[in-house]
């Protein structure tokens, strides 16, 4: 599937493997799609099952997300007690970032790699730097896990990444 901002060629992408598990359906055969995360959280299977609902019928095995693997690896909880928790795409705007970081305790940025410029940028504007840690890969062999982020370049990154931004000063 082609991650890129232009939807034309994803939604065919999609509209071809809609069609290809129709026939293989149609041949009396079951069909698994499988997801690396939970497969309706940021996940291309919804894509599929937009397509597909209506005309079959689809089993979701929930899976788990990038974002409770990250919490899980960094051994920090996402929120605590009233600390409001905001979870975005790294597509937003430079600005929808700033405002995210500026409004909620907990900021999870996903698809982060290709956005990294710009991240990094809004998490300087609004003082959160230090507050971040950037995770590539979370759950691989391959992990990355970066608990400075001003080590970062101004580079772009994997896809499969994300920033998990939290207040210094917790609740308790």
């Amino acid at each position: 599937m082609p991650m890129k901002n232009d939807r034309t060629g994803a939604n065919q992408a999609y509209d071809l493997a809609a069609d290809k598990i129709r026939s293989v359906i149609a041949e009396g055969k079951n069909v698994v799609f499988l997801c690396e995360g939970d497969p309706l959280f940021f996940g291309s299977f919804s894509y599929l099952l937009d397509r597909l609902q209506d005309e079959m019928t689809c089993a979701v095995v929930p899976g788990i997300s990038s974002v409770h693997a990250a919490s899980s690896a960094l051994k920090l909880p996402l929120s605590m007690l009233t600390e409001s928790v905001a979870i975005i795409n790294g597509r937003h705007s430079e600005e929808k970032i700033r405002q995210t970081l500026q409004q909620h305790d907990s900021v999870i940025i996903m698809k982060a790699g290709p956005y990294r410029p710009k991240i990094l940028a809004a998490l300087a504007d609004t003082g959160r730097s230090e507050e971040a840690n950037y995770l590539e890969y979370i759950g691989r062999d391959d992990q990355v896990i970066i608990d400075d982020v001003s080590e970062l370049g101004d580079d772009k990154g994997p896809y499969f990444s994300l920033f998990v931004v939290l207040k210094k000063e917790r609740q308790r």
